[in-house]
């Protein structure tokens, strides 16, 4: 009889400890994940942005409207967990690629948007990519034609 509750203590003891590392775990990778954040320049910085369209190229060299396209975007606050590992997003479709051109750097800058099983993405090379509704990859073209 003493056996058995000392057997059943210990089995006690046991999965109260395995909970708390599972926990400790648990909390660990939540708070160390790594997040990505956009990474949106000030227009002041950038000489024009341009979208790659199915109908052509448009560009937009004002600063007024060039802050009306970055701060819609920035509004969104995407975050991922996803890490973008290339230049060019593969096998997608409907791509769009935003382009922002640097005044003083003579850099330019990428943004993607794109469409892949279904799914709509945005997606800045070697930041993150950020899933994103289809009414969001709808927005963020609108902000280039309106």
């Amino acid at each position: 009889m003493i056996l058995k509750k000392k057997s059943r203590k210990l089995f006690y003891l046991g999965a109260v400890l395995l909970f708390v590392v599972v926990g400790i775990v648990i909390w660990y990778r939540y708070e160390h994940r790594q997040v990505y954040i956009l990474d949106i320049p000030n227009s002041h910085n950038l000489s024009s942005i341009s979208y790659e369209l199915e109908s052509g190229l448009v560009t937009v060299m004002t600063e007024e409207e060039m802050d009306k396209i970055l701060n819609g975007i920035y509004e969104l606050h995407l975050k991922t967990q996803t890490e973008s590992v290339q230049d060019f997003p593969v096998d997608v479709e409907d791509l769009v690629a935003i382009r922002l051109y640097y005044k003083e750097e003579d850099t330019v800058g990428n943004f993607y948007l794109y469409k892949k099983k279904d799914k709509c993405y945005l997606e800045e090379p070697y930041n993150g990519i950020y899933k994103i509704s289809e009414g969001t990859y709808n927005y963020i073209i609108s902000l280039i034609e309106e």
